[in-house]
């Protein structure tokens, strides 16, 4: 009778971890910022918190080694800011990427992915009237394009409680893009969506073969 018991707490215990949610909390703002949330405990992911320096490696080959991480460092933030430069001036460039990575995403996920929107604020502006209203137009197609994405390939959750915005900016010189998505998966989707990748690599090994 006891083994019994041991046996059914094991399962329990199993079937509480497979029914765990893993919520990635993805933001873009002024810079991208990913977490990962378990059971209420945040970890994150992007970007990577800076290395504490130990005051007591003095040696040549540690400082040199320190150095060269540094400057690729350096490099790395520069090359990423160009590119955050580039995106504020072309917030239709910015939709677009997210609606190519989300429509991969869903689909390897098989569907299970459940996509929830907290809110989606684009300020449309460039310093000319015309060229904003062109441009306003032009992000309002995005996020609609965006939208019909995320209906098509997965479970789309909030989106009448999500905040969408889209307004034009007649004043301002420069367009300002905030996303923040929730995008959660449960323990077993993951296992199941590795076990047919598996299973298709399978296949197609032995295709290969017949081949």
């Amino acid at each position: 009778m006891i083994v019994l018991w041991i046996l059914l707490g094991i399962l329990a215990l199993l079937a509480l971890l497979l029914m765990l949610k893993l919520r990635f909390h993805v933001k873009y703002g002024d810079g991208l910022a990913v977490t990962l949330r378990v059971a209420g405990i945040g970890i994150p992911l992007y970007p990577h918190k800076e290395e504490r320096v130990d005051p007591s490696d003095y040696s040549r080959r540690a400082l040199r080694k320190k150095q060269k991480k540094a400057a690729k460092k350096k490099r790395k933030q520069k090359t990423a800011a160009r590119g955050q430069a580039v995106q504020k001036k072309e917030p239709t460039n910015i939709l677009a990427f997210l609606r190519r990575f989300l429509r991969i995403v869903l689909e390897k996920t098989l569907g299970y992915l459940c996509v929830r929107v907290k809110y989606l604020r684009v300020r449309v502006a460039t310093g000319d009237p015309a060229s904003t209203a062109i441009l306003f137009g032009a992000v309002n197609s995005a996020v609609i394009y965006l939208l019909e994405v995320l209906d098509r390939f997965g479970k789309f959750d909030g989106k009448k409680s999500a905040e969408l915005s889209v307004k034009p900016d007649f004043t301002a010189k420069e367009t300002t893009v905030e996303v923040y998505l929730v995008l959660s998966l449960r323990l077993w989707q993951i296992l199941a969506i590795l076990f047919r990748t598996f299973l298709s690599h399978l296949e197609n090994k032995k295709q290969e073969n017949k081949a």
